[in-house]
């Protein structure tokens, strides 16, 4: 990377200096030969990494984009958080649907959601509190909702 920064550099200072000599020089023919001589000592300028051997090299990793920067680390958790909303959402109105098929209509549900390592969303609990009334539809709501999302949810009394 200095080797580009000396490069750089030095053709900034060849055109600076080639721009003084032009400027300095009188009108007429010997303009036109000092044009040639600042336009042969730039093009040497430009050229001399590739004549003196020396490469320039160019480190890419110093301008890559860290994909684990705070911005993504943010974007990703909003995101995140965003799809786990719409899946606990999803998920609530499909147990909401078990119930009321069963004609449980003042039923609630409680989940607790998360997403592991491998960006699966999984349900870690799933709470749903019945009315003492449908209390004894409680086995068939397990069994369905069971089936459903292979987990047994707890049936609870209260918050009917």
């Amino acid at each position: 990377m200095d080797v580009l920064k000396d490069w750089v550099l030095c053709i900034t200072l060849s055109s600076l200096v080639g721009a003084v000599v032009y400027a300095f020089t009188p009108k007429g023919n010997m303009q036109k030969a000092i044009r040639v001589i600042v336009g042969v000592f730039f093009i040497c300028a430009l050229l001399t990494p590739f004549i003196n051997g020396r490469e320039i090299e160019i480190d890419f990793k110093e301008f890559e984009i860290d994909a684990k920067s705070k911005y993504d680390k943010a974007l990703s958790k909003n995101i995140d958080d965003y799809m786990l909303d719409i899946t606990k959402q999803s998920v609530e109105n499909e147990v909401l649907t078990i119930l009321n098929d069963n004609e449980i209509y003042s039923g609630q549900i409680l989940l607790d959601m998360d997403i592991d390592d491998e960006n699966s969303i999984f349900i870690k609990m799933m709470t749903i509190y019945l009315t003492g009334s449908d209390m004894h539809k409680k086995d068939i709501i397990v069994d369905c909702v069971s089936k459903k999302f292979q987990i047994v949810p707890q049936i609870k009394e209260g918050r009917g």
